[in-house]
């Protein structure tokens, strides 16, 4: 059976998380995206949920699973972190914790997939040498699957096109680019099956 779904993104970042929940349920979805990417899920954040213990996270996120499942709807995915690594090794630990977080939370919602994306042009330039940027993405994705697989849940890497501010396509965004490291994945990551893709057209 068909059903439609709607990320709540927007409406988690003006009314709240429970709030959006309803608001997805009058607008008269079948499903949701819920959004874990907004400043508000990091743990260096004091008043985040994500700065509070495993137990409490996923108490938190399943208290709103039971909401969604009561309005008769059910949450399809997550969207996790949106900016990855970039190469600062404070940043890129830091979103490797959230990145951990975020799978917790897609286990505790019930998703089967929690959507990050990939390392992006936009934090480099388009001159950045291939090499280096298959590394560090392949670093980002082979530590942040170990994640997924823990909590039993899968990661989609989003597929990318234009990087705005060059002007340029994204790195990631050429298909022959994408493919490699998808490729590099399934060939040398343990953690290869729990990695999926996001079709963003």
């Amino acid at each position: 059976m068909r059903k439609v779904s709607i990320s709540i993104g927007c409406f988690q970042s003006k009314h709240g998380d429970e709030r959006a929940i309803e608001i997805a349920k009058n607008v008269g979805v079948d499903a949701i995206d819920f959004n874990l990417a907004h400043k508000s899920f990091d743990y260096r954040n004091e008043s985040s949920v994500y700065a509070k213990s495993d137990d409490e996270i996923f108490e938190y996120f399943a208290s709103l699973r039971k909401k969604v499942e009561d309005l008769g709807m059910e949450v399809c995915m997550t969207h996790g972190r949106i900016s990855t690594f970039k190469n600062i090794p404070e940043n890129d630990e830091a979103v490797l914790k959230n990145a951990r977080l975020d799978c917790l939370a897609t286990k505790a919602l019930g998703a089967p997939f929690c959507v990050m994306h990939g390392v992006t042009t936009c934090n480099f330039s388009p001159d950045t040498p291939a090499e280096f940027m298959h590394d560090l993405n392949y670093s980002f994705f082979s530590q942040a699957l170990a994640f997924a697989k823990q909590y039993g849940v899968k990661i989609a890497t989003e597929t990318f096109g234009d990087a705005p501010n060059f002007g340029c396509c994204d790195f990631f965004g050429n298909t022959s680019e994408f493919k490699k490291f998808y490729d590099r994945v399934q060939r040398d990551c343990e953690y290869a099956d729990s990695l999926v893709m996001c079709m963003d057209t």
